[in-house]
Order: C-alpha cells, then sequence, then structure tokens
C-alpha cells in the first residue's frame, strides 16, 4: 500500500472537523494557518515530499479546502465502508491515493478537486463502482476546466436529458468530445453513461434518461 494512502484517508475521515475548525478563519489567512498545516495530505507534502515552494503550498491548501469542503458532507458510515474499500482491493487503493495527490498537488482550480471529493463519496455509497471512479479521475486529471464547465451547461441546455438531437453543432460538443464523454451519431449528440455519472456525481445533476 503506497505511503500516501494513509494521509489520504485520514484527510478524508478528518474533513469535516478540519471545515469546521476553518469556519471563523479569515480567507486571507487559510495559507498561514496551522489548522491546514497540519492537514495529513499538506504536511505528508511538505515534509516527505519536500514541496517547500510558497506558490506550491499555497495551491494544495485551496484544493486541500475544496476536497475536504466536498467530502466532509459524507458520512461516518460511507467513510468507513471507503476505508473497507481500499482495504479490499490493494492495487485500487494505490491508484486512488496516487491520483488523488496528484490532483491536490497539480489541479490549477480548485475545482477539480471538489469534483473528485463527491466523487469520492459516490465512490464510498457504492454509487460509482472502482473502475467508473478511476475513469472519472482520470479525466478530471487530465482536462481543461473550461471543457469541465462545458458539461452542467450542456445538461442546462437540455433539461437533464444526455442528448440533443436535430441540431447542428452544438457549442459544447467540442469541449465534450475533448472529454472522451460524449459522441455523435448523424444529427444527435450524447453524452455517455460516463459523462452521465460525472455530471450526476460530480456535479450534483440530475440525468433524464426517459427519453
Amino acid at each position: 500500500m503506497t505511503h500516501f494512502l494513509p494521509a489520504v484517508l485520514n484527510t478524508i475521515k478528518a474533513s469535516r472537523d478540519t471545515i469546521a475548525e476553518l469556519a471563523d478563519v479569515a480567507m486571507e489567512a487559510l495559507d498561514s494557518s496551522k489548522v491546514l498545516n497540519d492537514v495529513p495530505v499538506v504536511s505528508l507534502a511538505v515534509k516527505v515530499l519536500s514541496v517547500k515552494d510558497a506558490f506550491a503550498q499555497a495551491r494544495l491548501k485551496r484544493n486541500c479546502m475544496a476536497f475536504m469542503t466536498a467530502v466532509a458532507e459524507g458520512n461516518t458510515r460511507s467513510l468507513q465502508q471507503l476505508a473497507e474499500k481500499m482495504e479490499a482491493n490493494r492495487e485500487f487503493a494505490d491508484d486512488f491515493s496516487d491520483t488523488l495527490m496528484a490532483l491536490l498537488l497539480e489541479a490549477q482550480k480548485p475545482i477539480k478537486c471538489e469534483i473528485v471529493g463527491r466523487l469520492v463519496l459516490a465512490l464510498a455509497r457504492s454509487e460509482l463502482t472502482e473502475p467508473e471512479f478511476a475513469k472519472l479521475a482520470e479525466i478530471i486529471q487530465a482536462c481543461t476546466v473550461p471543457a469541465l464547465k462545458a458539461l452542467p451547461v450542456f445538461f442546462g441546455k437540455t433539461a437533464g436529458k444526455p442528448f440533443l438531437s436535430g441540431a447542428g453543432e452544438v457549442p459544447e460538443e467540442p469541449s465534450l468530445l475533448s472529454l472522451g464523454i460524449a459522441y455523435r451519431f448523424g444529427t444527435m449528440f450524447r453524452v455517455d453513461i460516463s459523462g452521465q455519472n460525472l455530471y450526476r456525481h460530480g456535479f450534483g445533476g440530475t440525468v433524464d434518461n426517459m427519453q
């Protein structure tokens, strides 16, 4: 089991208490907050991975805040189930923790970490399988933020339907195609099951599959 996993799981488990402690901390003081410095993944990055650059540390802390705010919505039971999944599948656990650490360290915008945090909760509740989570996390890690934001825009235009037919090129089409979560067949443009899962679990949207 990778040495990242304990720090990642402990950060998730403590997220609710950490966010509560930070509630009264002024935004401009967050980067120097002792509470954030003591977050397991932040401590690991600084002490073990030697992340010393002030900009890199500030980015890591902003990303951690977004991630913890999302996972703080989970209950104790679901987070315990997540730990059990990690214990049962060590190979997935390694990939899971490596991917999360990479996102927390490297994501240019916190929205990526916020969305992944929601996907972690969906995984914990068994609303996503391990392969489904891994695929979505990989998509988020590799994509641009504008492409990611195109997904809720598309579903907003279709009233939650995963397709649009009888029209020319959809404005969001190039972005969604670049994510690898959509395809065109004749006059129909459709978001596939991965894209639907991303919208449902990552953005909290509702997908209408009745038609």
